[in-house]
């Protein structure tokens, strides 16, 4: 019985598989992009338990399969921005790839569903990135730009100031003096 969980952006998916086992539910050891893979048919009775302490810790299991490509579009960015590089492939082609559909087909899917482009998705998750790299991380911003693979600085900056409403130098000044208390 294949599963698929949408959870929330910030959380990594470890709760769903200590529940299973707190249930015995035999599963796959990992969740993929929100697919849960359970060995067996479980129950209506199991079920709703197992979707009710889901939901209790923030997981919902969504099965219309609109929803659910559209999740996995999301997942795959939210893989790709949490590593310290960026593929180096243009990112159409590498979610396409990791998706094994025609990226053309999952775009209008996410658009409908999520009411965004998957590319304007991607401009707002990677400047939400930049905001964490410069202030927790003290990168500069030509750092930055670079670990998010824009293709200039200033691209990166008018991208930035588009989204936040300052530059990233500023937005770093900014927030350092909030944290210093001025």
């Amino acid at each position: 019985m294949k599963l698929f969980l949408k959870y929330c952006e910030d959380r990594v998916p470890v709760w769903p598989i200590a529940i299973l086992e707190e249930m015995h539910i035999e599963h796959e050891q990992e969740i993929v992009f929100g697919d849960l893979v359970l060995n067996a048919m479980i129950p209506e009775n199991v079920f709703n338990e197992l979707q009710n302490k889901l939901s209790q810790n923030g997981f919902t299991i969504i099965s219309e399969q609109n929803n659910i490509l559209a999740q996995k579009v999301k997942y795959v960015v939210f893989d790709m921005l949490a590593r310290q590089k960026l593929p180096e492939i243009n990112i159409s082609a590498y979610i396409s790839n990791l998706l094994q559909l025609n990226y053309t087909y999952l775009a209008n899917v996410f658009s409908k569903v999520e009411g965004i482009t998957v590319e304007r998705f991607i401009i707002l998750k990677k400047i939400e990135k930049a905001k964490h790299l410069l202030l927790y991380y003290d990168y500069e911003v030509k750092q930055v730009a670079l670990m998010l693979n824009y293709s200039s600085i200033g691209h990166f900056c008018n991208q930035f100031k588009k989204i936040t409403g300052t530059t990233p130098t500023e937005f770093k000044k900014q927030s350092l003096s909030i944290a210093a208390g001025k």
